[in-house]
């Protein structure tokens, strides 16, 4: 499992894949690709990721303009307190950091 749906309304997506192969839905279909390919999800389009292959996926991702790092940030540290990661945490989370869950 990847990360389902959501918009990034103030910043821009990239994934690098290093190893594996990552799949990334961004609406109008999915796009696999493995490794040295560059993936984007521009702000303000529905998109998520996963692997989908059987190999372990590693991704270098980037996020333009800097910022997007704080919500990984917020949700380690809600996770190391103990917190169980759910839906309604991460709409919140992503809430602070201008994004939103899609359908």
């Amino acid at each position: 499992m990847g990360a389902r749906p959501h918009v990034h309304h103030g910043h821009d997506e990239y994934f690098y894949v290093l190893e594996g192969e990552l799949t990334l839905h961004n609406g109008d279909g999915e796009v696999t690709a493995g490794p040295g390919s560059l993936l984007a999800a521009v702000r303000g389009t529905p998109h998520g990721f996963r692997n989908a292959g059987t190999q372990t996926a590693r991704a270098l991702c980037l996020y333009t303009p800097a910022g997007y790092e704080g919500y990984f940030r917020e949700v380690h540290a809600a996770v190391a307190a103990g917190a169980e990661v759910s839906d309604e945490l991460l709409a919140e989370f992503r809430g602070r950091y201008r994004t939103t869950s899609a359908s």
